[in-house]
């Protein structure tokens, strides 16, 4: 991604039931590359969430 399309990006988070195919459709997009964490309470502090209803 180029700085003028979205900036400074720290962080996106994509809900997806299938994250590999996912990742593969926004690399054949051009979109990557892309590093997958499965985060929990062992390996995270301070950690915020923002909740929106998804369709």
């Amino acid at each position: 991604m180029t700085a003028a399309l979205l900036g400074d990006v720290v962080q996106i988070c994509v809900v997806t039931s299938d994250i590999r195919r996912t990742i593969d459709g926004y690399l054949r997009m051009g979109i990557g590359p892309w590093r997958v964490q499965t985060l929990g309470p062992d390996s995270t502090t301070d950690t915020r969430f923002r909740v929106c209803q998804l369709i």
